[in-house]
């Protein structure tokens, strides 16, 4: 059975959007102020790029392990450790 998100949950929701939009119209680091039921409010600080720090560097150690690869393959190919049928150095 499918959970239904509640009326509170929905209304966060509009929120978040129309403030994540706002700010990156304005080129700002997008900030949320959600209403609680307290009385203090809380601030959130959404940043839209978080994940590329990340990927940058699982790119980085994919491209680097493959260099290495082809650097240990080309070496044990001239000093004929490995040999292949067609392949010369």
């Amino acid at each position: 059975m499918a959970k239904h998100k509640t009326l509170e949950q929905k209304k966060l929701a509009d929120i978040r959007r129309e403030h994540f939009v706002y700010s990156l119209e304005n080129k700002d680091q997008p900030s949320i102020h959600l209403p609680s039921a307290a009385k203090s409010q809380t601030a959130i600080t959404v940043s839209p790029y978080s994940y590329i720090r990340q990927d940058i560097l699982k790119t980085g150690i994919l491209t680097l392990s493959i260099i290495g690869v082809q650097i240990v393959l080309f070496f044990l190919l001239k000093n004929r450790i490995i040999v292949f049928p067609n392949i010369t150095y």
